[in-house]
């Protein structure tokens, strides 16, 4: 009797620690999902690809669907660019960053809906101003969720439309 309860015991005792890990896995993710567009025709881009970077290291390259679409899980603790690419159009990235997002506010995940545009090289200005990420995300305090920085995306895309319209003009 005494080993059938030692057996039980420890019988629960495992599967309580599956369990959490798997629970604890399913918290330390986040999905991106989104589709890929052309900035002028809102087409989507199918030949594409998207590209995250991991501190230097490249984490994952995958092609868009027929739709433009892509889905994919990241995790905590890093700071990620990701790139959108298509050939024929001028690449961009955003940064997303991870660190910083306490234990407690990480139960569910996170999910992004990065819907991007990208515009054709002959509408493009310089690749200089596609040097810096378009966008930036990071943990918000106030909303304890990870979002974007509006602020300097605005700034972003004001410069980068400041300068297709030079490119326009001349």
């Amino acid at each position: 009797m005494i080993r059938f309860l030692l057996l039980l015991v420890f019988a629960t005792f495992f599967y309580t620690k599956l369990c959490s890990q798997n629970l604890e896995s399913k918290d330390n993710r986040l999905l991106a999902y989104g589709t890929l567009k052309d900035k002028l025709t809102s087409a989507p881009l199918s030949n594409g690809n998207i590209t995250l970077i991991a501190e230097e290291d490249t984490i994952l390259q995958q092609p868009l669907d027929t739709k433009g679409r892509f889905e994919f899980e990241f995790y905590y603790d890093s700071k990620y660019n990701l790139y959108f690419n298509c050939p024929g159009y001028q690449s961009k990235y955003i940064e997303i960053n991870t660190h910083n997002v306490p234990k407690r506010d990480r139960t569910g995940g996170f999910g992004f809906d990065l819907d991007m545009s990208l515009l054709p090289l002959s509408e493009a200005p310089d690749p200089k101003y596609f040097e810096k990420p378009v966008a930036k995300a990071s943990f918000k305090w106030k909303d304890r969720s990870i979002g974007f920085d509006y602020d300097y995306s605005k700034r972003r895309i004001r410069e980068i439309e400041a300068a297709r319209k030079r490119l326009i003009k001349n």
